[in-house]
């Protein structure tokens, strides 16, 4: 919804990055509102793995601005596009990150309800490692919040690959939906590939509400027992049945971090009951999901 520009503070010298936004989205809705919150919460938020926003303000024409720190990088997006799946280890830290970030905005009473990959900016630390930094909180809901978004009830917002099924069915988003976001994350960077597909909106809806992903270990047989583990808990369909916080599948990241370089190739197994496709099954994206 914004132009990006390079910039730099005048007296500090500070190098910045500034958004704008668009002439046409400042009549659309309350696309104003959204850059505003976004500013105001990165800012207040002050996390080395949230992109710092050090001003807002408009220009002469009036158009909204936010001015951010300049990040050097590419976002996770386009790393996956050039290389697919990535190694274990550099799966979990950028996930550890991730959730790190995601934690600091949930305790602060805030989710931000649109976790995808062109949302996490890898940079690199001294040591040539990825840093995170996650980017756009304009979709973020303030949970304790009596105003609980600029859209009307039942509005689906976010980016639809990466939704939890109650956000995609418009039953409402809390700290687990960013935790689902993170699980279809998880899958993509370790295994390559989406969990959820389909050839349009209808048909994606239909798969993240009703479908089991394909077990990760038949796309990648060397994913340890314990990653799958962690991965299917993140995207159960019922948010009761995922992590109970950011801050918990944190924890189990951090306790795979230090084992999955260490742990053999595990054999591919038969795919359960469970994890196996239901395109069989005669559902349409209107049934109300077994988990609702």
């Amino acid at each position: 919804m914004g132009t990006i520009y390079e910039g730099q503070h005048v007296e500090l010298g500070r190098p910045v990055a500034i958004k704008v936004l668009r002439s046409h989205r400042r009549a659309q809705g309350h696309s104003a509102e959204r850059l505003a919150r976004e500013a105001q919460i990165a800012g207040s938020l002050g996390h080395a793995h949230i992109c710092q926003v050090y001003d807002m303000g408009r220009l002469e024409d009036g158009s909204p601005y936010i001015v951010m720190e300049r990040l050097v990088g590419q976002t996770l997006a386009h790393r996956l596009y050039a290389e697919g799946a990535l190694p274990i280890e550099h799966a979990m830290l950028i996930l550890e990150q991730t959730l790190s970030a995601l934690d600091a905005a949930h305790h602060n009473a805030v989710i931000h309800r649109d976790i995808k990959p062109d949302n996490i900016f890898l940079t690199l630390d001294p040591s040539g490692l990825p840093f995170v930094k996650i980017l756009d909180f304009g979709l973020a809901k303030l949970l304790q919040s009596s105003r609980e978004s600029f859209t009307d009830p039942g509005v689906v917002l976010g980016t639809p690959a990466y939704m939890a099924p109650e956000q995609f069915l418009g039953l409402g988003a809390d700290a687990r939906t960013d935790i689902f976001a993170c699980g279809v994350i998880m899958y993509e960077m370790i295994t390559g590939q989406q969990p959820f597909v389909g050839k349009d909106y209808q048909a994606l809806g239909k798969a993240i509400a009703h479908t089991a992903p394909p077990h990760p270990r038949l796309v990648r047989p060397d994913i340890p027992d314990a990653v799958v583990d962690v991965m299917m808990r993140a995207l159960a369909k019922r948010p009761s049945a995922r992590f109970d916080s950011a801050a918990q599948f944190l924890a189990f990241v951090r306790d795979l971090r230090g084992a999955t370089s260490e742990l053999p190739p595990r054999p591919t197994p038969a795919v359960p009951v469970e994890w196996a496709s239901s395109e069989d099954i005669p559902v349409t994206f209107d049934d109300e999901p077994s988990w609702v």
